[in-house]
Protein backbone atom coordinates (compact mmCIF):
# COMPACT_ATOMS: atom_id res chain seq x y z
CA UNK A 1 0.00 0.00 0.00
CA UNK A 2 2.79 2.45 0.87
CA UNK A 3 4.39 1.99 -2.55
CA UNK A 4 1.07 2.94 -4.15
CA UNK A 5 0.75 5.99 -1.89
CA UNK A 6 4.33 6.93 -2.80
CA UNK A 7 3.32 6.84 -6.46
CA UNK A 8 0.20 8.93 -5.79
CA UNK A 9 2.19 11.75 -4.25
CA UNK A 10 5.43 11.53 -6.26
CA UNK A 11 3.70 11.57 -9.64
CA UNK A 12 1.34 14.36 -8.63
CA UNK A 13 -1.69 12.08 -9.02
CA UNK A 14 -2.71 13.36 -5.58
CA UNK A 15 -1.76 16.96 -4.81
CA UNK A 16 -2.67 19.25 -1.93
CA UNK A 17 -4.20 22.50 -3.21
CA UNK A 18 -6.10 24.58 -0.68
CA UNK A 19 -7.52 26.86 -3.40
CA UNK A 20 -8.85 24.10 -5.66
CA UNK A 21 -12.45 24.41 -6.82
CA UNK A 22 -14.06 21.58 -8.83
CA UNK A 23 -15.98 22.06 -12.08
CA UNK A 24 -19.14 21.80 -9.99
CA UNK A 25 -18.06 24.76 -7.90
CA UNK A 26 -17.17 22.70 -4.83
CA UNK A 27 -14.16 23.76 -2.77
CA UNK A 28 -11.83 20.78 -2.42
CA UNK A 29 -8.32 21.16 -0.92
CA UNK A 30 -6.71 18.62 -3.23
CA UNK A 31 -6.46 17.65 -6.91
CA UNK A 32 -6.62 14.07 -8.17
CA UNK A 33 -5.20 13.18 -11.58
CA UNK A 34 -4.87 9.41 -11.59
CA UNK A 35 -3.50 9.48 -15.13
CA UNK A 36 -0.29 10.97 -13.71
CA UNK A 37 0.40 7.53 -12.22
CA UNK A 38 1.84 6.89 -15.67
CA UNK A 39 4.97 8.48 -14.21
CA UNK A 40 4.40 12.23 -14.03
CA UNK A 41 2.31 14.98 -15.52
CA UNK A 42 4.86 15.44 -18.29
CA UNK A 43 5.00 11.75 -19.18
CA UNK A 44 1.23 11.52 -19.18
CA UNK A 45 0.93 14.53 -21.50
CA UNK A 46 3.49 13.05 -23.90
CA UNK A 47 1.62 9.75 -23.94
CA UNK A 48 -1.74 11.46 -24.38
CA UNK A 49 -0.39 13.34 -27.38
CA UNK A 50 0.65 10.01 -28.87
CA UNK A 51 -2.84 8.59 -28.29
CA UNK A 52 -4.50 11.67 -29.76
CA UNK A 53 -2.36 11.35 -32.89
CA UNK A 54 -3.22 7.65 -33.13
CA UNK A 55 -6.93 8.45 -32.93
CA UNK A 56 -6.52 10.79 -35.91
CA UNK A 57 -4.35 8.60 -38.13
CA UNK A 58 -4.56 4.90 -37.23
CA UNK A 59 -7.29 2.32 -37.73
CA UNK A 60 -9.21 1.53 -34.56
CA UNK A 61 -8.01 -2.07 -34.68
CA UNK A 62 -4.35 -1.04 -34.57
CA UNK A 63 -4.54 1.59 -31.82
CA UNK A 64 -4.66 -0.78 -28.82
CA UNK A 65 -1.65 -2.67 -30.20
CA UNK A 66 0.33 0.56 -30.50
CA UNK A 67 -0.77 1.80 -27.07
CA UNK A 68 0.22 -1.55 -25.56
CA UNK A 69 3.79 -1.15 -26.81
CA UNK A 70 4.02 2.24 -25.11
CA UNK A 71 2.51 1.24 -21.76
CA UNK A 72 4.55 -1.98 -21.69
CA UNK A 73 7.73 0.01 -22.22
CA UNK A 74 6.72 2.42 -19.47
CA UNK A 75 5.96 -0.48 -17.13
CA UNK A 76 9.41 -1.92 -17.78
CA UNK A 77 11.24 1.38 -17.30
CA UNK A 78 9.32 3.57 -14.86
CA UNK A 79 9.36 2.44 -11.22
CA UNK A 80 6.42 4.60 -10.14
CA UNK A 81 4.13 3.37 -12.91
CA UNK A 82 5.22 -0.23 -12.32
CA UNK A 83 4.58 0.07 -8.57
CA UNK A 84 1.09 1.44 -9.25
CA UNK A 85 0.19 -1.24 -11.77
CA UNK A 86 1.58 -4.05 -9.60
CA UNK A 87 -0.46 -2.82 -6.63
CA UNK A 88 -3.63 -2.60 -8.73
CA UNK A 89 -2.98 -6.05 -10.18
CA UNK A 90 -2.56 -7.58 -6.72
CA UNK A 91 -5.64 -5.78 -5.45
CA UNK A 92 -7.75 -7.12 -8.33
CA UNK A 93 -6.44 -10.66 -7.84
CA UNK A 94 -7.45 -10.42 -4.17
CA UNK A 95 -10.89 -8.92 -4.70
CA UNK A 96 -12.14 -10.50 -7.94
CA UNK A 97 -12.38 -14.17 -8.86
CA UNK A 98 -10.70 -13.89 -12.25
CA UNK A 99 -11.86 -17.36 -13.25
CA UNK A 100 -15.20 -15.80 -14.14
CA UNK A 101 -13.79 -12.83 -16.08
CA UNK A 102 -13.86 -13.30 -19.87
CA UNK A 103 -12.55 -9.88 -20.93
CA UNK A 104 -11.11 -6.70 -19.46
CA UNK A 105 -12.33 -3.44 -20.99
CA UNK A 106 -11.28 0.20 -20.97
CA UNK A 107 -12.80 3.33 -22.48
CA UNK A 108 -11.26 6.07 -24.62
CA UNK A 109 -8.76 7.03 -23.56
CA UNK A 110 -7.90 7.61 -19.88
CA UNK A 111 -8.81 4.04 -18.95
CA UNK A 112 -6.24 2.63 -21.38
CA UNK A 113 -3.33 3.67 -19.14
CA UNK A 114 -4.53 0.94 -16.76
CA UNK A 115 -6.82 -1.52 -18.57
CA UNK A 116 -4.43 -2.47 -21.39
CA UNK A 117 -1.37 -3.31 -19.29
CA UNK A 118 -3.53 -5.05 -16.68
CA UNK A 119 -5.23 -7.19 -19.33
CA UNK A 120 -1.79 -8.33 -20.44
CA UNK A 121 -0.54 -9.02 -16.91
CA UNK A 122 -3.75 -10.83 -15.92
CA UNK A 123 -3.83 -12.87 -19.13
CA UNK A 124 -7.22 -11.65 -20.34
CA UNK A 125 -8.27 -10.45 -23.82
CA UNK A 126 -9.04 -6.74 -23.92
CA UNK A 127 -11.99 -4.75 -25.21
CA UNK A 128 -10.95 -1.27 -26.32
CA UNK A 129 -14.04 0.94 -26.37
CA UNK A 130 -14.23 4.15 -28.38
CA UNK A 131 -16.54 7.07 -27.77
CA UNK A 132 -18.45 6.33 -30.96
CA UNK A 133 -19.34 2.90 -29.58
CA UNK A 134 -16.80 0.92 -31.59
CA UNK A 135 -15.38 -2.09 -29.72
CA UNK A 136 -12.05 -3.68 -30.66
CA UNK A 137 -11.09 -7.02 -29.14
CA UNK A 138 -7.41 -7.84 -28.77
CA UNK A 139 -5.70 -10.99 -27.63
CA UNK A 140 -4.15 -10.89 -24.17
CA UNK A 141 -0.67 -10.60 -25.72
CA UNK A 142 -1.84 -7.72 -27.93
CA UNK A 143 -0.57 -9.39 -31.08
CA UNK A 144 -3.91 -9.09 -32.87
CA UNK A 145 -6.91 -6.78 -32.72
CA UNK A 146 -10.25 -6.85 -34.50
CA UNK A 147 -13.34 -4.67 -34.49
CA UNK A 148 -16.36 -6.66 -33.34
CA UNK A 149 -20.12 -6.32 -33.63
CA UNK A 150 -21.08 -9.34 -31.54
CA UNK A 151 -19.56 -11.01 -28.50
CA UNK A 152 -22.37 -12.95 -26.91
CA UNK A 153 -22.82 -13.39 -23.16
CA UNK A 154 -19.27 -12.48 -22.11
CA UNK A 155 -18.53 -11.37 -18.54
CA UNK A 156 -16.58 -8.14 -18.61
CA UNK A 157 -14.44 -6.47 -15.96
CA UNK A 158 -14.16 -2.77 -16.79
CA UNK A 159 -11.16 -0.81 -15.47
CA UNK A 160 -11.31 2.99 -15.26
CA UNK A 161 -9.01 5.66 -13.93
CA UNK A 162 -11.68 7.49 -11.93
CA UNK A 163 -15.35 7.21 -11.01
CA UNK A 164 -17.31 10.43 -10.67
CA UNK A 165 -20.97 10.56 -11.64
CA UNK A 166 -20.70 7.42 -13.77
CA UNK A 167 -21.86 9.20 -16.94
CA UNK A 168 -19.20 7.81 -19.27
CA UNK A 169 -19.29 4.39 -17.61
CA UNK A 170 -22.99 3.91 -18.20
CA UNK A 171 -23.76 6.03 -21.27
CA UNK A 172 -20.72 5.02 -23.30
CA UNK A 173 -18.65 2.05 -22.12
CA UNK A 174 -21.28 -0.21 -20.54
CA UNK A 175 -23.79 0.61 -23.29
CA UNK A 176 -21.28 -0.25 -26.02
CA UNK A 177 -20.67 -3.62 -24.39
CA UNK A 178 -24.39 -4.32 -24.10
CA UNK A 179 -24.80 -3.42 -27.76
CA UNK A 180 -22.49 -6.28 -28.77
CA UNK A 181 -24.36 -8.76 -26.56
CA UNK A 182 -22.38 -8.81 -23.30
CA UNK A 183 -22.41 -7.16 -19.90
CA UNK A 184 -20.07 -5.56 -17.39
CA UNK A 185 -20.08 -7.63 -14.21
CA UNK A 186 -17.31 -5.75 -12.33
CA UNK A 187 -16.37 -2.09 -12.58
CA UNK A 188 -12.93 -1.32 -11.13
CA UNK A 189 -12.02 2.32 -10.49
CA UNK A 190 -8.67 3.56 -9.25
CA UNK A 191 -10.40 6.31 -7.27
CA UNK A 192 -14.02 7.03 -6.37
CA UNK A 193 -14.76 10.75 -6.12
CA UNK A 194 -18.04 9.98 -4.32
CA UNK A 195 -20.23 11.87 -6.75
CA UNK A 196 -22.93 9.22 -7.11
CA UNK A 197 -21.25 6.99 -9.68
CA UNK A 198 -21.51 3.84 -7.56
CA UNK A 199 -25.31 4.00 -7.58
CA UNK A 200 -25.40 4.44 -11.36
CA UNK A 201 -23.13 1.45 -11.88
CA UNK A 202 -25.36 -0.66 -9.67
CA UNK A 203 -28.28 0.27 -11.94
CA UNK A 204 -26.43 -1.65 -14.68
CA UNK A 205 -26.21 -4.66 -12.35
CA UNK A 206 -22.42 -4.34 -12.23
CA UNK A 207 -20.41 -4.56 -9.02
CA UNK A 208 -18.55 -1.29 -8.35
CA UNK A 209 -15.12 -1.76 -6.78
CA UNK A 210 -12.75 1.05 -5.89
CA UNK A 211 -9.10 1.00 -4.82
CA UNK A 212 -9.23 4.17 -2.79
CA UNK A 213 -11.14 7.31 -1.89
CA UNK A 214 -9.59 10.62 -0.95
CA UNK A 215 -10.29 10.18 2.75
CA UNK A 216 -8.56 10.41 6.11
CA UNK A 217 -6.69 7.13 5.65
CA UNK A 218 -4.80 8.48 2.64
CA UNK A 219 -4.14 11.77 4.42
CA UNK A 220 -2.74 10.03 7.51
CA UNK A 221 -0.32 7.94 5.45
CA UNK A 222 0.65 11.00 3.43
CA UNK A 223 1.55 12.76 6.66
CA UNK A 224 3.41 9.77 8.10
CA UNK A 225 5.41 9.32 4.90
CA UNK A 226 6.34 12.99 4.80
CA UNK A 227 4.33 14.07 1.77
CA UNK A 228 2.03 16.34 3.77
CA UNK A 229 2.85 18.92 6.41
CA UNK A 230 0.96 19.14 9.69
CA UNK A 231 -1.06 22.19 8.58
CA UNK A 232 -1.90 20.56 5.24
CA UNK A 233 -3.05 17.40 6.99
CA UNK A 234 -5.25 19.43 9.35
CA UNK A 235 -6.96 21.14 6.42
CA UNK A 236 -7.52 17.84 4.62
CA UNK A 237 -8.74 16.08 7.75
CA UNK A 238 -11.14 18.89 8.55
CA UNK A 239 -12.50 18.70 5.02
CA UNK A 240 -12.91 14.92 5.24
CA UNK A 241 -14.77 15.18 8.54
CA UNK A 242 -17.07 18.01 7.53
CA UNK A 243 -17.73 17.65 3.82
CA UNK A 244 -20.94 15.88 2.82
CA UNK A 245 -18.92 14.18 0.09
CA UNK A 246 -17.31 11.91 2.66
Amino acid sequence: MDEFINSLFKTGAFKFDESHVTENGVHEPYIINTKYLFGSKEEYEKMQQFIDNELKTESKSNIPLDVFEKVMNQYDNNELYKASIDYIRNWIETNVNLTYVDYISGGESADWYFSIILAYLLGKPHMTIYRDGTVVVTTSDFEEGNEVNKVEDARIMHISDVLNKGYFHCNYWFTAIRNIGSDVFWSISIVDLKEGGIDRIKEFNAEPLCLFQANENIFVRGLELGYLTGPQFSILRNYALNSNKF
